[in-house]
């Protein structure tokens, strides 16, 4: 069976305190600018500072201590390293920018679980758009019904992956067990 796991919220935490403006507006901001190409975020993040009337520097700075406190979940490699070793294959669907090539480069043995890894900076689309699912379905060269989306956000990740007829799990790092997910993987193979 095919795994596939958000990353923001899902897998990893960042610390949001460090960001000195609205995390989730801001990367609402992201998703039709960084997040869909391959390129750094300081022209992006510049002229949302002046959108925003903030001070551009100090942004700047922020977002990218965020992206330093970025970290696994307890437990999480821990689950991720299981559920290879049990025979599934793990696969990332996450909206981010380049930046996150920092934190893949810190957990490589982690990240060397995944089968593979789409980021919307390189596919070109953002969840919840359903051409995010479906590259990725194409890119695996697997069905939906042969799919598990697991995230965080039910709008991003759970309703658009229903949509086309994967099974989800709805999981939330920051207040779940890595058991959860392991339950219900469990629940979802009696109905196959």
């Amino acid at each position: 069976m095919n795994l596939i796991f958000d990353l923001y919220g899902t897998l990893i935490d960042t610390d949001e305190a460090a960001l000195i403006t609205s995390r989730s507006e801001l990367m609402e901001y992201g998703e039709g600018t960084w997040m869909k190409q391959p390129v750094k975020e300081e022209a992006f993040l510049a002229r949302y500072a002046q959108q925003k009337n903030l001070n551009e520097q100090e942004l700047i700075t922020s977002f990218y201590a965020l992206e330093q406190t970025t970290a696994f979940f307890t437990k999480i490699p821990a689950l991720l390293t299981k559920l290879h070793a049990e025979g599934y294959t793990l696969h990332i669907l996450s909206n981010c920018g380049l930046q996150i090539q920092t934190f893949i480069q810190k957990n490589q043995e982690v990240f060397n679980l995944f089968t593979t890894k789409n980021f919307s900076y390189e596919i070109g689309y953002t969840k919840p758009q359903i051409e995010a699912f479906k590259t990725v379905l194409k890119q695996m060269g697997v069905q939906p019904h042969e799919c598990v989306m697991i995230g965080d956000n039910k709008d991003y990740d759970i309703l658009p992956a229903r949509q086309l007829g994967l099974h989800t799990i709805h999981f939330v790092g920051r207040t779940q067990e890595p058991a959860d997910i392991v339950e219900k993987l469990a629940q979802i193979r009696k109905t196959l």
